[in-house]
């Protein structure tokens, strides 16, 4: 482009060029358009700092957004042909009730693998907590994880060293570290061949590291990090044949193709057909509206849709996940919506420029590509920004919601062309509407300084209060999440949970647990003492009971074996009967055709009792008879995210293998009694280390997600208000200016500070209160479905939802507030010589 002698300069700083212009040299007219882009970013300096820090908060939420998400979708899609893995799962239905559980009977898979050719390879997983340590050293609680030859099959998992044969899976003394055990274990020496001693149950077992393979990925939806042949681990027989069980995670590979709702009712098909064998009973028990469903699931749909009874660990939500990447489009768009508005505010400072381009011969499409230039620009500068603080805040990111993050998702070549097309596109978003707006100047606005039309204003209007709307909405999260997160951790849950010790294994014999408990209770700050079969936070066993006369309905139960301890230590409210005596408290199996029971009044209701009724009531299990001796008050055992369900407590039952004590300790020099209690210990298992953990802060755990949701909430929140008020801080500095000579006249004429500033800032604090009255109703009612996630939850509350609204006008008033008392504060003459 050549450009001649005479030049004029606009305002801001634009090179006009009048004479003889030429715009064949396409680069040249695209530098110029540059150049005069940037000159423009300095001249209004604080208008550019306002747009693209906003645009670069905007982007950076949304990338690490984006970096959450995908993470998210991509558990367990890096197993090869991950499409065709299925999870075999179990609903199981009775009259009044069904449940659906992620776990098995032991036997389905490998039948189903047998009998249907849909099905090409299977493998199991249980889990148990046990002792294990490498010989020599001092013995500590280790999850092992039993697993079948297929598992290497279906599952990527890379071997290291040593090697896996199917022979393994055929011997009880071989296990397989992956690559994070083995340095927990061993530092840097060779893993492989390497002697641990173990005890499974009573047996104690010295066992070969056979390989070292990787660490199963962070984005799987289950982990492990020592793994043993289903021959290894302490099943009994019976357990692996029977049908009316469940205790392993079953997987299958299918063939591509399969019609998974055919081979659905297949696996039924042959269900009912070994349920029923032998069984003369098993028809009536079908027609009484009993059932074992079984179903499968996709591999990779298990982390974000699955929430089954017992699974592997907590998994996501799908629609948890969704709504975070909502907020993170909708934060982008309000950094969109401050461009545009500040943009249009700013057009009366760029009239003469219009103009003047006009008039020397410029076009409407020629001054739109110069506006769509200049928002490109301030988005690029926003993107160059926004990734270093997005590589600056995943680690914090990471260690807020515990996961593993990264941008590796920017490195692929497809993400890198996105990301290269973002500030262009975003640019014309952004600077399209103001670019139509500003180009539609005609010649005479040379002669008027400002340009003012009131539908724009209108527009500028609607769009800030979308932007409070969606602030008031996020702050009104913020708040009911912490409501229910401070009602779950102060609701009472029918036991005493502080200052109670969980040990999840006892290694000792039972002559050894009684002196055990006896001199612990010695001890100063040992209140009290209590053994049962399971922890109390993770107990893993259930039992259907019936009433005598009614021979279909039963009712399942979670059971627990426990001492004459238990409900005193727990400070459990006995409602009816007597709690067990020590005469009664065995812990070995012992035959006999009468038990007696404990049950919860849910229980009781369950089987058509009050709690004084139930009471010298006795019940069958299909085996032996139950007696009832007692009821208890509900206590929530587990989540407040069901509620209470039928509980039974018996005492004639305690598996060696998780065998557990629940200690109640004095809140006074806790440290000496844990001190005292570790000795205790080392005189009994001098070879095993003292692993206990407080049984709040284990029960604490349930709520991870929803502490989780809190957090975000507040993280995301602050970006939206933050954003919010960036945006109304550029545009109160053009009303300001806009109307510093009514200010002068007002002030001349006696106007006090106040009234300007009320005068200044009454329109948009109005626009937030409408946003607050839009955004309410649309929060009152997302919140309520997000509660209904709870058995036990708080109320809505209009008083808190409004506290969001007024917290959110409070916020922006204080940034209306800035620019109103400044001028108020201003002397009127500096703006009246000026007109």
């Amino acid at each position: 482009m050549y450009i001649s002698e005479k030049q004029i300069y606009t305002s801001s700083g634009t090179v006009l060029v009048s004479d003889e212009v030429s715009f064949t040299n396409t680069t040249a007219m695209f530098t110029q358009y540059l150049t005069a882009a940037w000159r423009n970013l300095l001249k209004h300096k604080l208008h550019s700092f306002l747009n693209i820090a906003s645009l670069a908060i905007g982007l950076a939420a949304c990338l690490i957004i984006i970096s959450y998400v995908d993470y998210e979708l991509s558990y367990d899609q890096h197993h090869p042909g991950a499409e065709n893995i299925q999870r075999i799962a179990l609903n199981r239905i009775y009259p009044t009730q069904s449940k659906k559980w992620a776990i098995t009977a032991p036997i389905v898979a490998p039948t189903i693998t047998d009998e249907l050719p849909e099905v090409e390879s299977f493998t199991r997983m249980i889990w148990g907590d046990y002792l294990l340590s490498p010989v020599d050293d001092k013995m500590q609680e280790q999850r092992i994880v039993a697993v079948d030859s297929g598992f290497f099959d279906i599952f990527h998992t890379p071997v290291i060293s040593g090697k896996i044969s199917n022979d393994m899976f055929k011997r009880k003394d071989r296990i397989i570290l992956t690559e994070s055990a083995a340095r927990k274990y061993f530092a840097d020496e060779e893993a492989v061949g390497q002697l641990f001693h173990a005890t499974f149950e009573d047996e104690d077992r010295l066992l070969v590291v056979e390989a070292v393979i990787a660490d199963p990925l962070p984005s799987s939806h289950f982990s492990y990090e020592v793994l043993c042949s289903f021959k290894a681990f302490p099943l009994p027989p019976w357990l692996l044949t029977s049908w009316g069980t469940w205790a392993t995670y079953s997987y299958i590979k299918v063939h591509k193709d399969t019609d998974l709702g055919l081979l659905e009712e297949k696996i039924n098909e042959i269900s009912e057909r070994n349920q029923g064998a032998g069984d003369g009973t098993y028809q009536a028990w079908l027609d009484a509206g009993n059932y074992y469903q079984y179903f499968l699931q996709p591999l990779t749909s298990i982390h974000l849709q699955s929430n089954l009874a017992d699974e592997f660990e907590a998994n996501s939500s799908e629609s948890f996940v969704y709504f975070f990447a909502i907020v993170g489009f909708f934060i982008l768009l309000m950094a969109v919506v401050n461009f545009v508005n500040l943009a249009t505010a700013k057009a009366s400072y760029r009239t003469m420029e219009v103009g003047i381009r006009k008039t020397i011969g410029a076009s409407r499409a020629d001054l739109i590509r110069q506006f769509l230039l200049e928002s490109t620009l301030i988005s690029m500068l926003a993107l160059l920004i926004a990734l270093p603080v997005t590589q600056l805040f995943i680690p914090l990111f990471n260690q807020m919601v515990g996961k593993s993050i990264s941008m590796e998702l920017y490195t692929t070549p497809v993400a890198l062309v996105i990301l290269g097309l973002t500030p262009v596109v975003l640019g014309m978003l952004s600077g399209f509407y103001p670019a139509l707006y500003l180009s539609h100047f005609g010649p005479s606005s040379i002669f008027q300084k400002f340009t003012v039309r009131r539908g724009k204003q209108q527009l500028r209007h609607v769009l800030v209060v979308g932007q409070f709307v969606i602030a008031v909405i996020l702050i009104a999260g913020t708040t009911t999440v912490y409501r229910q997160m401070h009602y779950i951790a102060n609701k009472p849950l029918g036991f005493d949970k502080d200052q109670l010790i969980s040990v999840k294994q006892l290694p000792f014999s039972d002559e050894k647990i009684d002196v055990f408990v006896r001199e612990a209770k010695e001890i100063p700050g040992v209140h009290d003492l209590s053994i049962t079969s399971f922890p109390f936070e993770n107990i893993r066993s259930g039992i259907s009971v019936r009433n005598l006369d009614e021979q279909q309905n039963w009712v399942n139960m979670t059971h627990l074996d426990a001492d004459e301890h238990f409900i005193p230590v727990y400070g459990i409210n006995l409602l009816a009967g007597r709690n067990f005596r020590e005469s009664e408290a065995k812990r070995i199996a012992e035959p006999s055709d009468n038990i007696n029971i404990i049950i919860n009044a849910t229980a009781a209701k369950s089987l058509g009792y009050s709690p004084d009724e139930a009471v010298d009531q006795v019940v069958s299990n299909g085996d032996m008879h139950l007696t009832i001796i007692g009821v208890v008050d509900d206590f929530n055992y587990s989540s407040l995210h069901t509620p209470v369900s039928p509980f039974l407590m018996s005492v004639e039952n305690f598996p060696d293998a998780i065998r557990s004590a629940t200690i109640k300790v004095s809140p006074h020099e806790m440290s000496e009694t844990i001190d005292a209690l570790d000795a205790l210990w080392l005189k009994y298992a001098p070879d095993q280390l003292f692993v206990y953990s407080f049984l709040d802060e284990s029960m604490a755990k349930f709520y991870e997600a929803e502490k989780l949701t809190g957090k975000l909430f507040i993280l995301f929140s602050a970006l939206a208000v933050f954003i919010c008020c960036l945006g109304l801080f550029g545009l109160m500095g053009f009303v300001v200016e806009r109307r510093a000579k009514e200010v002068g006249i007002r002030k001349v004429m006696g106007a006090t500070i106040s009234h300007i500033i009320l005068l200044l800032s009454r329109d948009y604090i109005r626009l937030v209160l409408i946003s607050a009255v839009i955004a309410l109703p649309v929060a009152w009612w997302g919140l309520d479905q997000w509660l209904g996630n709870f058995a036990y939850r708080v109320n809505n509350s209009v008083w808190i939802l409004l506290l969001a609204g007024m917290l959110v006008t409070l916020i922006s008033s204080i940034t209306v507030a800035y620019y109103a008392l400044r001028s108020a504060r201003s002397n009127p003459v500096n703006s009246l010589r000026n007109e």
